[in-house]
């Protein structure tokens, strides 16, 4: 002690455990002071396999892993080691020979057909049990930062203040496989696999008013994770670009705890928080949404757009035919001898749905013959048609609450390969699908149902279903006057340029909202791109130091304290005092580089570039007049800018498919550039503040036709996507 100073280790920045794999020539002690200096006795290194190695945050690869310098000699075997683990029980064995691949068989018909053999992913899993704890910190960021707002905007304005105070998702890891690998093209492979994930979790939600809070104690989730690796390129780093997505919505069970209390005063929070996290991941995580990292972004190597898109297979055309024994949902007390439905029906697949017309007094609906279709473009023979069956109680004073009346589901490919088959007459497809599938009514209320209704009598529900599959062709295949679209149209939104800083905050950031206009052609849905992401900018990297980044902060607030060079390099352990000088120097210059930027950024002219890298689809019935319009929206979802109207006559005049990448000027609203003599009168519209700052504005632009022609069944190319 009177050899050297005593300095509380929290002041420093040092962890409680401060382990001698980070430092070789300085010890902290577990408890919460260090002395600085002289070091204490140096430890020696661990030589054994110890699972507190693989738990450390930031440790270095124990001993006995890092002798492994090929797969081919040593095999990791076991699942991820628990509580129980000994270096005895879980240990590397030598293979007594190499283990070989399995390659697909040489003869086949085309490189969509290859798909290698199914296999356990045992070696992911037990590699995922040492990474987890990382994973779950990621994914607390993710909660926080994104699914908080959304809970706060579904729930009742009561629960705006609403926050996840505890967040863990436990010890338990997910579990993969089997895996399934394809290989689409030269330059093109995907991995399917499923993912299972059962856990005791410690969630704690804090409502955020008057001490309510609730948690939840075991999280199930199970789905089909699609890993897209592509462009494979001959160049490093080999591959372009690696996309991932659920090809369907995952399946995700909450258990919630401690809900009477907040039940009482808000019955229902425990399904209006699950349907919330089930619209999130939806929103985020299933197509046609992918998340996409890129390897490189040099364009001479990689496309950037095909990288960061998955190309569609198809449409699909539903409607509902009728029904069977729906839930009579409108007896009432005045009637308690009769009960009716006045049933709709709500089509998903994928981010697009279609509401049918409503049936009134009956359980067993018959849709007219003229009812509207449902069109889905199809991006994964996985994906799943979802059909709610709804009780329309509009108008009714009288009568029960219950409006879910039950839900089907199939995917595409199951309807294409086992619905039936039905040839009509007239009909210029040649052939429909038709497919009666029952209804899950176990959601449904049973106890507002009357007695004697079909549900309470256990009589299945059921629902027909029309389809029809429309391929892809590269010209008009369908006549003018058909009922059917002719075309898709993909609208390619690339990078764009000049857009002001300050803009890309907000709720959404900076979106693209689409829309085609034409004469004969009823106004369609609008669609709406995902929020810009920043590009083009240098990262401002800290260069490499031969010293372990845990110990910036000490050297920092040492060097704060007046410690010499010399006496901070003892501290950490570090060669010499020369190597401290190399730090501070480039901490100085780093921090001098990020002022720089500030005072760049906070400059009149200073723009940066966004990037999309998506692809928006409208379904086409004319191609002449028919015109193109986007509309920039800020933060707060205010019109800021508009590019076109776009004449699709003049986007395809080189090719009736493909119109190249251009760059197209953003045009403001008229009121930003003044109202002229009119404004005095009429007064001009309320415009965004600071609207002007987009006169810079671009947009890089493409599109696609793909024009659509009755068809039988999937395409090749999707044969080997599971």
């Amino acid at each position: 002690m009177a050899n050297g100073y005593l300095v509380p280790s929290s002041e420093l920045g040092l962890p409680r455990s401060y382990t001698l794999e980070d430092s070789p020539a300085y010890y902290a002690q577990m408890h919460s002071s260090a002395m600085v200096p002289p070091p204490p006795e140096v430890r020696p290194q661990p030589q054994s396999l110890d699972f507190r190695d693989f738990q450390a945050p930031d440790s270095h690869m124990p001993p006995a892993i890092a002798e492994i310098h090929s797969p081919a000699r040593y095999d990791l075997m076991g699942p991820f080691p628990s509580e129980n683990f000994t270096p005895e029980r879980y240990a590397l064995i030598e293979s007594p020979a190499p283990r070989k691949l399995k390659q697909a068989p040489r003869e086949v018909s085309s490189p969509s057909d290859v798909m290698a053999e199914r296999s356990t992913l045992s070696w992911v899993n037990t590699l995922l049990g040492w990474i987890w704890p990382k994973a779950n910190k990621a994914l607390i960021q993710w909660v926080h930062e994104d699914l908080t707002p959304r809970l706060q905007e579904s729930l009742p304005a009561l629960f705006s203040n609403l926050h996840f105070s505890t967040f863990s998702l436990g010890r338990n890891t997910p579990d993969f496989g089997p895996v399934e690998v394809i290989q689409h093209s030269d330059s093109h492979v995907q991995i399917d696999l499923p993912i299972r994930y059962i856990s005791d979790v410690d969630i704690l939600i804090d409502a955020g008013t008057g001490g309510l809070t609730f948690g939840i104690n075991q999280l199930k989730f199970t789905g089909r994770l699609c890993i897209v690796l592509k462009p494979l390129v001959s160049k490093w780093p080999l591959i372009g670009a690696m996309q991932w997505f659920f090809c369907d919505k995952p399946q995700v069970t909450l258990r919630f705890t401690g809900l009477g209390a907040v039940a009482q005063q808000f019955p229902g929070m425990d399904t209006k928080v699950q349907n919330t996290v089930d619209e999130w991941i939806c929103s985020r995580f299933v197509l046609p949404i992918t998340r996409v990292r890129h390897f490189t972004r040099n364009e001479d190597i990689v496309n950037l757009m095909d990288a960061s898109t998955i190309q569609p297979l198809g449409v699909l055309r539903a409607r509902v035919r009728r029904a069977w024994n729906l839930a009579g949902v409108n007896w009432s007390a005045l009637s308690v001898d009769r009960f009716t439905s006045d049933p709709y029906c709500i089509m998903k697949l994928g981010d697009v749905s279609h509401r049918s017309s409503t049936v009134t007094n009956t359980t067993n609906p018959v849709w007219p013959s003229d009812e509207s279709n449902g069109y889905f473009v199809v991006y994964h023979k996985d994906q799943s048609l979802k059909i709610d069956a709804v009780g329309d109680g509009s108008g009714r004073i009288l009568g029960n609450s219950v409006s879910f009346l039950g839900r089907a589901s199939a995917t595409v490919d199951t309807i294409l390969s086992t619905w039936r088959q039905q040839f009509a007459l007239g009909n210029a497809s040649g052939v429909t699908r038709c497919g009666r599938i029952p209804l899950d009514t176990a959601s449904v209320s049973k106890e507002m149902l009357h007695v004697n209704d079909p549900i309470m009598q256990g009589i299945s529900s059921e629902l027909e279903v029309e389809v029809e599959w429309f391929s892809f062709v590269d010209r008009q295949s369908l006549p003018v006057e058909s009922k059917h679209p002719l075309a898709l149209l993909c609208v390619e939104l690339h990078k764009g340029m000049g857009f002001p800083l300050e803009a890309l905050g907000g709720k959404n950031g900076l979106r693209w909202r689409s829309y085609l206009q034409s004469e004969s052609q009823e106004e369609e849905q609008q669609r709406l791109s995902r929020r810009g992401q920043l590009c083009d900018v240098d990262q401002i990297e800290f260069p490499d130091v031969p010293i372990h980044p845990q110990l910036h902060s000490v050297i920092d607030k040492l060097a704060e304290r007046k410690f010499t060079h010399a006496e901070i390099a003892h501290v950490v352990g570090v060669e010499s005092p020369e190597v401290i000088d190399l730090y501070l120097k480039h901490k100085a210059e780093y921090i001098q580089k990020h002022q720089e930027r500030a005072r760049e950024q906070q400059s009149e002219d200073h723009r940066v570039s966004l990037q999309w890298y998506e692809t928006v689809t409208h379904f086409l019935h004319r191609l002449e007049p028919t015109s193109l319009t986007l509309e920039l929206l800020d933060g707060e979802d205010n019109v800021v800018g508009s590019i076109g109207p776009l004449s699709l006559r003049q986007l395809f005049s080189n090719s009736p498919v493909c119109s190249p990448k251009a760059t197209h000027a953003l045009y403001l609203p008229r009121s930003a550039a003044g109202g002229g003599l009119a404004s005095w009168f009429t007064g001009a519209p309320k415009m965004p503040v600071g609207v002007d700052r987009f006169g810079t504005a671009e947009l890089q632009l493409s599109a696609r036709l793909h024009y659509l022609k009755p068809g039988h069944s999937l395409p090749k190319r999707a044969r080997g996507v599971h």
